[in-house]
């Protein structure tokens, strides 16, 4: 349970997030609690966030809510034995991805190129028309494409 904890934990850092309390690692404080515990971890650009590790049996559950919205946390729950991949695609996606881009404007010129391409192409013609008459770049970008 140590490692997936580590593990979870890791993945925050990842992001450019750093413990609050930066007194010791999160595998310690999981083998002196036992039980939930809570981590807070602040980033320059991003709110603070408090993440609550909740271990039940073979499974970590893992809530998280920025400073100011615990009363509406997400929640990823990952399993022993699962692959580091895996769990590290589950709190990217379900916690963090929500966490850090909730506050972003959405634009297409934000989307990844795979991404977008495939929104594009599922598009009916009169759609496609209403997206180029409304983004300049994107018509531009439809008559400058090389592939």
């Amino acid at each position: 349970m140590d490692a997936l904890l580590h593990l979870v934990h890791c993945v925050f850092l990842g992001h450019g997030f750093q413990r609050l309390n930066d007194g010791g690692n999160v595998a310690q404080a999981s083998a002196e609690n036992r039980g939930m515990f809570r981590v807070s971890y602040l980033h320059g650009c991003h709110k603070p966030v408090i993440a609550t590790y909740v271990p039940v049996q073979n499974h970590l559950v893992v809530y998280a809510a920025s400073e100011g919205a615990e009363g509406a946390p997400l929640r990823v729950s990952v399993q022993l034995g699962m692959p580091a991949q895996s769990v590290q695609a589950k709190v990217d996606y379900l916690l963090l991805y929500p966490l850090t881009s909730c506050h972003c404007l959405p634009s297409l010129v934000t989307l990844p190129t795979e991404v977008c391409f495939s929104f594009l192409t599922n598009l009916a013609l009169p759609a496609m028309k209403a997206v180029g008459c409304a983004s300049r770049s994107l018509k531009s970008a439809v008559f400058e494409d090389d592939i």
